[in-house]
């Protein structure tokens, strides 16, 4: 077989930094489940094959992710990896400025108030008659959205 034969090719690394987890069946899972009132919040760790909740760094990283953990330079203000980011994504996205968070919820506490603040702006709208709707906000960006003055609402299907 050739490579190029193949639908969907395998990455292009080996993952290094590894942890062992639990295998489970699906009943077992299911139990979890509902033991923990379908709150993904209230399962423990360990009872999760594969995490699709949190952003928290639990995924694996690459040798060369790690070897670049080892030679950051954790400066508090104008280090080389900052420089090294902003230069990145400058030449990806075209971006002059760069204001790196340490996570989805860093993020979402400087950019939900900037957009709310240019729908008043651009649109005229009032932020307390804004309302976002979702499938289901994720709690940090319906607290970020709330706190700013937004309604949220969560629409899903009873099922759900």
């Amino acid at each position: 077989y050739v490579m190029e034969n193949f639908k969907h090719l395998p990455e292009p690394f080996r993952i290094r930094v590894i942890e062992p987890v639990k295998r489970t069946t699906r009943t077992y899972r299911e139990e979890a489940i509902i033991k923990s009132g379908m709150n993904p919040f209230l399962l423990d760790s360990e009872d999760v094959f594969i995490d699709l909740l949190t952003d928290s760094g639990t995924g694996a990283v690459t040798q060369s992710m790690q070897a670049a953990m080892m030679r950051g330079d954790e400066a508090y203000s104008g280090s080389r990896s900052y420089y090294a980011l902003a230069e990145s994504v400058k030449n990806i996205f075209g971006y002059q400025y760069t204001i790196p968070t340490h996570q989805g919820r860093g993020a979402e506490q400087i950019y939900i108030p900037v957009l709310i603040k240019k729908r008043e702006q651009e649109k005229g709208l009032d932020r307390s008659k804004m309302v976002a709707f979702s499938n289901y906000f994720f709690d940090t960006t319906q607290g970020h959205s709330q706190i700013n003055g937004c309604t949220v609402r969560n629409v899903y299907i009873k099922e759900a």
